[in-house]
């Protein structure tokens, strides 16, 4: 792992603390994404319109 800080107004943050983190916050924004797709695409398929307007 590489070491580092993030610092502002002074402060520091190593990157060994922040970077399970953001590896989680990925990874859930990940999954999200996937099951949002998977709704869109069922959605697609089932449209409210019979079609024989």
């Amino acid at each position: 792992m590489t070491n580092g800080a993030l610092i502002r107004d002074g402060r520091a943050v190593t990157l060994r603390v922040t970077e399970p983190l953001l590896r989680d916050f990925v990874a859930s924004m990940l999954c999200m994404e996937a099951d949002l797709a998977r709704r869109w695409m069922t959605t697609q398929g089932h449209s409210s319109f019979s079609g024989a307007e």
